[in-house]
């Protein structure tokens, strides 16, 4: 399953949810980053709700559900967590390496 993202704007009153279940039969929404801006049409200002919104089957929902359970084990965050600090040691190495690339060719050594 993937996950396609789409901007999207909408002018309810209330702030949309982030998991919508009930406003279609087949169909969950999945919302995320949801703000609240003014646009101008017409020279009329509007106040609408701008987000990323994905469309998923109540099928691919369901399996959604079963993955999302399967990566918040505490194995999984601690997973999370080694990665987050390989992350930092590889971006510090390269950092590291292209500095010293950086005084060997202001000394001329290559």
């Amino acid at each position: 399953m993937q996950i396609i993202w789409k901007n999207v704007t909408g002018c309810q009153p209330n702030k949309p949810d982030e998991v919508d279940t009930t406003s279609s039969p087949t169909t969950v929404y999945l919302r995320r980053n949801i703000t609240q801006k003014e646009i101008t049409q017409n020279e009329e200002t509007i106040t609408v709700w701008a987000y990323e919104e994905a469309q998923l089957t109540k099928e691919e929902y369901e399996e959604y559900l079963e993955l999302a359970q399967i990566f918040s084990t505490p194995e999984m965050e601690k997973m999370k967590e080694r990665l987050e600090a390989q992350d930092t040691v590889i971006a510090a190495l390269a950092s590291d390496a292209e500095y010293t690339t950086c005084m060997l060719e202001m000394a001329g050594i290559i």
